[in-house]
């Protein structure tokens, strides 16, 4: 394994506007190189699933909102960037099939379109971060999932992430665009089957795809970055009193404590990252002066 690379998932609740586009700053000079690993802002996923299931002809208006919403938040994150210019830029990245000639409001939306539908979500969000990242002076690229490498396969669970048919590609990918720049920011949740079709992994599941995207890679480990400190006992939000920050657990202790009720970090993320020996760091995203979070490990 090599741990040249870092590879750093931020999650969606931790995107919440122009203040969380603050803390990636800081993030990113951790590392000469590195990879971030984004969800949809916070809610962004949802409001395109319910437009879509209520009047699927209102998506194309609501991702226009969607971007302007977004440019703002760039705008005021950087304090001068000016609105055109990021509604130009965010338009540009929505597109969920950026290989066709043809724009993704040309074609009629079916059933079938819903996995892309929902993929502008991700591929807006780390558009969005990679241009604050590089008007903050790092030299940042954004390459969404479906041109990195990443694989979903059809299994008795739904799509998962396919590390053996992914590694190569990702590998190679990930290498390349590092060789132009520092930090490379791509997209949790989604990948596209061995047809090209778009796949979702299912709600939740950027912890899922960003520990593929690691373990796929040859890295050792990954940094989950959360809007809690780490994994409790309890939920820290609803019963603090009695709420314990664990800072070591076994891979199966984790599995354990997210299949019982626990969804800070997804399931199928830590029993993929078992599978793979690979370390999962869980801490939050304002991470200043918080505690450095939880550690799932095997070597405990």
């Amino acid at each position: 394994m090599t741990d040249a690379v870092r590879f750093y998932k931020i999650g969606g609740s931790c995107l919440t506007g122009s203040e969380a586009l603050r803390n990636l700053d800081d993030i990113a000079q951790r590392a000469s190189k590195s990879v971030f690993v984004v969800s949809a802002f916070e809610k962004v996923t949802d409001s395109l699933l319910q437009c879509y299931s209520r009047d699927r002809k209102g998506i194309v208006d609501l991702v226009n909102d969607l971007v302007s919403l977004h440019a703002r938040w760039l705008a005021n994150a950087l304090g001068h960037y000016p609105m055109d210019v990021s509604l130009k830029l965010l338009s540009v990245s929505v597109n969920p099939h950026p290989g066709r000639m043809e724009a993704w409001d040309e074609r009629l939306l079916n059933a079938e379109d819903l996995p892309e539908i929902l993929s502008i979500g991700e591929r807006l969000s780390a558009a969005t971060c990679t241009a604050y990242l590089k008007e903050r002076g790092h030299a940042a690229m954004f390459v969404p999932s479906d041109l990195l490498g990443l694989v979903a396969n059809l299994t008795e669970s739904g799509y998962l992430p396919d590390i053996q048919a992914s590694s190569p590609e990702i590998r190679r990918n990930v290498d390349n665009a590092l060789s132009d720049c520092d930090v490379l920011v791509t997209t949790g949740f989604f990948a596209p089957d061995s047809q090209g079709k778009i796949r979702t992994f299912g709600r939740n599941s950027s912890d899922l795809s960003a520990v593929a995207f690691a373990g796929a890679y040859g890295s050792s480990h990954i940094t989950l970055y959360k809007d809690v400190n780490g994994i409790y006992n309890v939920d820290p939000k609803t019963l603090a009193e009695r709420a314990f920050l664990y800072e070591v657990l076994s891979h199966d202790a984790a599995i354990s404590i997210a299949s019982g009720g626990s969804r800070i970090v997804h399931p199928a993320a830590i029993e993929l990252a078992k599978k793979l020996s690979l370390d999962i760091r869980v801490r939050n995203f304002v991470h200043g002066s918080t505690p450095e979070g939880t550690l799932i490990t095997s070597n405990c």
